[in-house]
């Protein structure tokens, strides 16, 4: 053991001390060609030829050292410092080269690092829940209504699944919140959810302080506790770990800290379209219900999440529950089909950002391709004026393989040189992400440069380097020697393969640049198209703010109306208020309050029923928003005693397709009860990218909501949301009032996550083109270079300038018409698979695909006639003396 530790060492060494052990080695064989050469000499041979003897008896002292250094080191460490040493000599010998490597490579590793850390955060990543692949998002479906495709859950489904579905190990529903929270300062209204007692332990999450909820706790006059986040825990309460059994005031009641959740934690809170809300809760209480929320066929209003028991499949859960669906519209009297169906959480807790960030990685991934394809070709130019150093080396007994080492060696150098500061440069893109965007990114949060971001970042530097190294170096390895050597003039020509293969790659770079030019264009015309489509109001001018009334200080409808009432009334005096009022529901935040109406003898009649979105609204709101009532007029004060409703054109033709103007026709409304038709409105988009939802509009005061929207049309911004704070404000100065926004910030919020995609997409393909530009340059250019001669013979037999550029750039021109005729094609098949991002516009665009097809023809043009140029000022006789 201890000879073989000794040999180790001694061959590590003569690996890492060379110098020390050659000159040992030199004293040694010197020494025994001595003693050699005194044998001889005493034996009567003269002292030169004793000597000469000597030597030849001994053999090469090249070939002893080599076999001893063999012996003394790590021959394939020593190899690899050779090609390391080597690959630094010919990076230093071309910096200018270098350089563009190094810039390419850390824009593109870094990119391409930066994109994959979100989209490792928000789509691979698993949730941080306790077997998150047996925890399912519930939804509830009527498959006869298309509206009702993906609804919330009913509390009284919820419980009966529980019971009777054995597939099942766990249900919780639970609903968002708002709460009044004053601790010092101006009061805020903070985001919070009410749960059940077991929402935690579906979730497998532990408080880290305190407890979870109890069951009794979820009954009326026993549910004043409530849990906080670690987050809020520390931000307003200094992380006091003495926070729990104190009382805090949350909508003006006193109410007890039970526990503290961990930050990671974050229930998903489900929209309308069954996708996460990217909001995080901060304070959970307990979710009580009064028997009146357990009608069977009612209150579709909470989120629902399941968890399946060990073995069980979703497949079996949801045949189970839907056994049980089944009961629900008998017991109800209705004819509808009810089923169930479950979500992946990971599914909805991604929801609409998965294909966005997919294309995105895409993207930056066709980026670094280009490079790659742009480096390979650079790499090939060097290897060209480098065959005669590679044929001299292979004459020296060299290996094809040893060959191709060193020439992938320097690409992984560069590479991860590149590699290392594209790291740097990620970190940097997703601290400035994470601190700027406004973007609504599910678990934005956690995005980070990780363990597991850091290995593919590794493991994408080693492809690329092999990427753009690989061609290169099996051509120079693989070309002839002996030709290599007899073509030492500096204008011997290349070859037509190494050409076309140059080339080639040339037509590949221009086809991904097309492609990914194409995509920008298209969602750059989808977004432009979205923001001035009729979006049924006017959103100039508008100021808005979300007001959220505690229960406890306006319990019944007449306290609320009252409180509406008056802020109105203030909000309207305000000087260039040109008209106010209040909604339910903002345009452009999503489908909400979906309900049924129909016409009056339909009851029984499930056919008849007609999903719509339901909006409680003040008369002033249409003025405020300037939605067009196309017939009849908007519901008035003087309406206070009848049940009059408003209805959008596209909801009032599902009631009456054949009358030209039903206003002063009745039908049942979200209450089941008849309203009169005093009004239709112009169609107003809930969501923009979608077609507007039929929609009904309400008087407030039919259901006097405790949360509404106050929206304020102006004739100047100036000063105005100043004066309607004070206004707010006067009448409770208790009332947490939220950042005043404008209804253009609401729009442009909107779209953001479409702006933020847009936006990368053109960077990248901005990025594609001014590489394929240097690329289609690059190569034009060497080649003329490597033509000059073959253009001096052209020149002297009376070729025209003119004709010299013609020549010059349609050989260029090929592989870019080749490139972009492939482009199209793959733009096309890209097209369809987007087609879910795109609105107002057609996959195969003809105008996007024929400003593309300009663009870079045009870039392929110029980057061609800069080299032409320079070859047609030839001097014919100075380019035929060139050897």
């Amino acid at each position: 053991m201890t000879r073989t530790l000794r040999r180790i060492w001694n061959r590590l060494l003569g690996s890492f001390f060379p110098s020390h052990s050659d000159g040992e080695l030199s004293d040694e064989i010197e020494s025994h060609i001595q003693h050699m050469a005194d044998e001889n000499i005493r034996r009567g041979v003269p002292p030169e030829e004793a000597r000469r003897l000597a030597r030849l008896q001994f053999g090469s002292v090249a070939s002893t050292k080599e076999s001893y250094r063999d012996q003394r080191g790590l021959p394939a460490l020593d190899t690899i410092a050779q090609d390391l040493r080597y690959a630094f000599r010919g990076i230093r010998k071309n910096p200018g080269f270098a350089a563009i490597a190094l810039l390419s490579l850390t824009v593109g590793i870094g990119a391409n690092t930066a994109i994959f850390s979100i989209v490792n955060s928000v789509l691979l990543k698993p949730l941080p829940f306790y077997e998150p692949h047996r925890v399912f998002a519930a939804l509830e479906v009527i498959p006869s209504v298309p509206a009702f495709s993906s609804m919330p859950v009913n509390p009284l489904h919820a419980r009966e699944w529980a019971k009777l579905c054995p597939s099942i190990e766990q249900v919780a529903i639970y609903g968002g919140a708002r709460f009044q929270f004053a601790a010092g300062g101006e009061p805020v209204s903070i985001i919070g959810a009410r749960v059940p007692h077991n929402v935690f332990s579906l979730f497998g999450v532990q408080p880290i302080l305190g407890r979870a909820f109890l069951a009794e706790e979820q009954q009326e006059g026993r549910n004043r506790v409530v849990i906080l986040s670690e987050t809020t825990w520390r931000e307003r309460f200094q992380a006091d770990p003495s926070i729990i059994g104190k009382i805090i005031v949350l909508n003006g009641l006193n109410s007890e800290v039970a526990g503290v959740v961990p930050a990671s934690f974050r229930l998903p809170l489900i929209g309308m379209d069954s996708n996460a809300v990217n909001a995080r809760p901060e304070i959970y209480s307990p979710l009580v219900l009064g028997e009146q929320q357990f009608g069977p066929m009612g209150n579709f209003n909470y989120n629902a999440m399941v968890r399946l028991k060990r073995g069980a499949t979703p497949e079996q859960a949801v045949a189970e529950m839907n056994v049980v669906q089944a009961r629900f519209p008998i017991l109800a009297g209705s004819k509808v089909e009810l089923k169930a169906k479950l979500k992946p959480i990971h599914e909805s807790v991604a929801g609409r950002a998965r294909l966005g960030l997919w294309m995105l990685a895409g993207s930056v991934g066709a980026v670094l391709l280009i490079v790659c394809i742009n480096l390979a070709n650079l790499l090939l130019s060097r290897m060209a004026s480098r065959r005669h150093e590679a044929a001299i080396r292979t004459a020296l007994g060299a290996s094809r393989g040893r060959q191709f080492r060193l020439v992938l060696t320097e690409s992984l150098l560069l590479s991860l040189t590149g590699g290392a500061l594209g790291i740097l440069l990620a970190s940097w893109l997703l601290q400035l992400l994470v601190a700027t965007t406004t973007v609504d990114l599910p678990r934005l949060e956690e995005v980070r440069l990780d363990s597991t971001v850091l290995v593919f970042s590794l493991c994408l530097t080693v492809v690329t380097a092999f990427l753009f190294g690989a061609l290169p170096a099996w051509k120079l390895s693989g070309s002839d020697p002996q030709a290599a050597l007899r073509s030492g003039s500096r204008s011997a020509t290349e070859g037509r393969g190494g050409l076309r293969l140059r080339q080639g790659l040339i037509g590949l770079e221009v086809g991904l640049s097309a492609a990914l030019l194409i995509v920008a264009g298209l969602l750059t015309a989808s977004l432009t198209r979205l923001l001035n489509t009729d979006k049924g109001f006017d959103v100039h001018q508008v100021l808005t703010v979300d007001i959220r009334l505690s229960n406890n200080l306006y319990p019944d409808d007449p306290s609320r109306m009252r409180f509406f009432k008056h802020v109105l009334a203030k909000v309207e005096a305000i000087p260039g208020v040109r008209s106010a009022g209040i909604v339910t529901a903002l345009p452009t935040r999503g489908e909400t309050w979906l309900d049924p109406i129909y016409l009056e003898g339909d009851r029984n009649s499930e056919m008849e029923r007609y999903s719509v979105n339901n909006r409680f609204a003040s008369p002033g709101y249409f003025r405020a928003m300037n939605i067009a009532v196309r017939k009849g007029r908007a519901f008035e004060e003087s309406d206070r005693d009848r049940s009059v409703a408003v209805l959008s054109e596209k909801a009032a033709r599902l009631l009456w397709p054949n009358e030209p103007n039903p206003v002063g026709r009745r039908f049942i409304g979200e209450d089941d009860k008849p309203k009169t038709l005093v009004g239709i409105t112009a169609e107003v988009h809930a969501t923009l990218g979608a077609e507007p939802p039929p929609m009904a509009y309400y008087p407030f005061w039919q259901r006097v909501p405790a949360g509404a929207y106050l929206t304020v049309r102006t004739s100047a911004n100036a000063g105005a949301a100043n004066a309607v704070r004070a206004a707010l404000r006067s009448e409770n100065s208790q009332l947490p009032i939220p950042p005043i926004t404008t209804m253009e910030e609401i729009v442009e919020l909107s779209v953001a996550q479409r702006r933020f995609q847009l936006t990368l997409v053109i960077v990248f393909a901005i990025a594609a083109l001014l590489v394929a530009s240097f690329g289609i340059y690059g190569v034009v250019a060497y080649s003329v270079a490597r033509r000059r001669n073959e253009i001096g013979i052209r020149m002297a037999l009376g070729a025209q300038r003119s004709q010299l550029l013609s020549l010059v750039v349609r050989q260029g021109m090929m592989p870019v018409i080749l490139g972009l005729a492939g482009g199209l094609v793959a733009a096309l098949l890209l097209g369809r698979a987007i087609r879910s991002l795109l609105f107002g516009i057609q996959p195969a665009d003809p105008p996007t695909m024929a400003g593309v097809t300009l663009v870079l023809l045009l870039v392929g043009v110029l980057a061609c006639l800069i080299p032409a140029a320079r070859a047609s000022r030839t001097d014919a006789i100075a380019a035929l003396r060139m050897e």
